[in-house]
């Protein structure tokens, strides 16, 4: 009896491991009554929608902008992939101003909320921020986002939507998928502002890194718009340091500014010492720019653009920036024609001699051989392994790291066959479906198993209306009124060993010792012999 088994990669449904079924609408408060040593401790994703609400005024009790406070999380939490509405809101006034720190735990299955509503004017997982988010592993995946035209929401980043505080020491993998983002010209004079971690910064951004997709499906503002890999735009004295940005952008239509760092990058900001190692496509636009680290703009010191850059007869592509104005040190490997003289052209062998590189930082480790890279990413991203193994004894084996997709279903439902429960590494959960979808959570080596069960009601009394079935010395007797009704005899691994129509009355069938499971229509008996 064959049983399919399908493993799928998410990006990275309930998790294994974590009682963490969230309705996406439920809210704790015992973490604010009961702070640990004066700092408010969040360990499940009902305590993280409360501190939510209490940010945005809408609890019970009342408003808290935690200023001068810490808050923290005492484990990984996972938001089970249910609109998320942001922490803070701009028309409220409500921000975070105190210390968000993440104790290197992780927050995944984000998934923002499609549609402003209510005059957000900033969407991420924090819509306003005032304060310091330290220290979090980001994880989500978020598709078809919308705009209402009667409202003036414009600012999107995984992270932080709207930035004048602190981001420093996060890793987002993240994937930002947008449908006709007023693409009907309701932004009026401004487009979308777009960014990996932060929508539009005028704070701080340090030591993060960015992993993830950020593209359209439908259309684009026709005014222009901001996207980049670390922040849409960095404005009004904003700061991007120590960033690594491995962004894939594809966008289609409007007019555009693109960057590997920042699409916009004001004069009095600046971006310094940062990495960018990722895709930008532009297609079918009216007028863009595209470039490694931002499009237009601002204060660019000490950094590498190694990514690749396509776009259409109407974008204006530069490794760097587009603006040569304000670019000093920075290296870059490309084909590209480098019409602003912004940044050196270097080959990968020179990139790597240890001595073409010449940066005014500590910020790099710049040795022969390799490709210079920020230090405080020294430490390689762990994998493990996964291993998949059905009752039948099948192994499949992957390599992984964070969150995969799991879709298990049998092939042979139609014969009564279906998953009875998954073990995770010794731990058993109940399923009773023909069909299964989830998640499991890797950061170790980890072991799935997958137990599939006959359907059917058990014939209990060996006399069961007009079936007698019983086994003795490896031979099963099935007794019968001459129906012709089919029998099946199964292996407990669910090989089929026989199929034979109950023509006669008394049926005999040589199995050996062992047990077995015998089928016929809806009934179902198991027998040891």
């Amino acid at each position: 009896m064959e049983k399919k088994l399908l493993v799928l990669l998410f990006v990275i449904v309930p998790l294994f491991g974590y009682a963490q079924n969230w309705d996406g609408v439920s809210a704790s408060y015992d973490w604010y009554n009961y702070p640990v040593n004066g700092e408010y401790v969040l360990s499940t994703p009902e305590d993280l929608k409360g501190f939510a609400c209490l940010v945005n005024g809408t609890s019970d009790y009342g408003q808290n902008s935690f200023e001068g406070n810490t808050v923290s999380l005492g484990c990984d939490i996972f938001l089970n992939f249910k609109e998320w509405e942001p922490i803070g809101n701009i028309m409220s006034g409500y921000s975070f101003n105190g210390t968000f720190d993440g104790n290197s735990h992780r927050i995944f299955g984000l998934n923002l909320c499609k549609e402003s509503a209510g005059m957000i004017v900033s969407i991420g997982l924090f819509g306003y921020n005032k304060g310091t988010i330290k220290d979090l592993y980001l994880n989500g995946s978020t598709t078809g986002v919308t705009r209402d035209p009667n409202n003036s929401s414009y600012r999107y980043g995984n992270l932080v939507g709207y930035n004048l505080g602190r981001v420093q020491s996060c890793e987002v993998r993240c994937d930002f998928g947008f449908d006709n983002l007023g693409a009907d010209g309701s932004f009026g004079s401004n487009g979308p502002i777009i960014g990996g971690i932060v929508g539009e910064n005028l704070g701080t951004i340090s030591q993060c890194r960015f992993v993830g997709y950020i593209g359209n499906e439908i259309g684009i503002s026709q005014n222009m718009s901001n996207i980049g890999g670390i922040s849409g735009a960095n404005y009004q004295g904003g700061t991007i340091s120590e960033c690594h940005s491995t962004p894939t952008i594809v966008i289609a239509g409007g007019s555009n500014q693109i960057g590997g760092i920042a699409g916009q990058n004001n004069d009095d900001t600046g971006i310094y010492d940062c990495l960018f190692d990722g895709n930008i496509n532009a297609t079918n636009t009216s007028s863009t720019f595209a470039s490694g680290i931002c499009a237009m703009g601002g204060l660019v010191r000490n950094c590498i653009s190694i990514g690749n850059i396509a776009g259409d007869a109407n974008t204006y592509m530069a490794p760097i920036c587009n603006s040569a104005s304000g670019v000093n040190n920075c290296y870059y490997v490309s084909s590209l024609t480098n019409t602003t003289g912004a940044g050196t052209n270097l080959t990968y062998a020179e990139l790597s001699d240890g001595l073409s590189v010449k940066f005014e930082s500590s910020a790099w480790t710049i040795q022969n051989g390799e490709i210079p890279h920020l230090n405080y990413a020294n430490v390689p991203t762990p994998t493990f392994r996964l291993t998949i193994k059905d009752d039948r004894g099948i192994t499949t084996t992957h390599v992984a790291e964070g969150i995969y997709a799991l879709d298990f279903n049998s092939s042979h439902s139609e014969d009564g066959w279906k998953i009875n429960s998954i073990v995770l590494n010794g731990e058993s959960f109940l399923v009773d479906d023909y069909t299964y979808s989830n998640t499991v959570y890797v950061d170790k080596d980890t072991e799935i198993q997958i137990v599939y069960e006959l359907v059917g009601t058990e014939i209990v009394d060996p006399v069961y209306g007009k079936y007698k079935i019983s086994g003795r010395d490896g031979i099963i007797t099935i007794e019968s009124n001459g129906s012709n009704e089919t029998a099946e005899i199964f292996t407990l691994s669910g090989r089929r060993i026989c199929k034979l129509i109950l023509s006669s009355l008394h049926v005999n069938f040589k199995v050996g010792q062992g047990t077995y499971i015998v089928r016929i229509g809806d009934y179902s008996a198991k027998l040891t012999l």
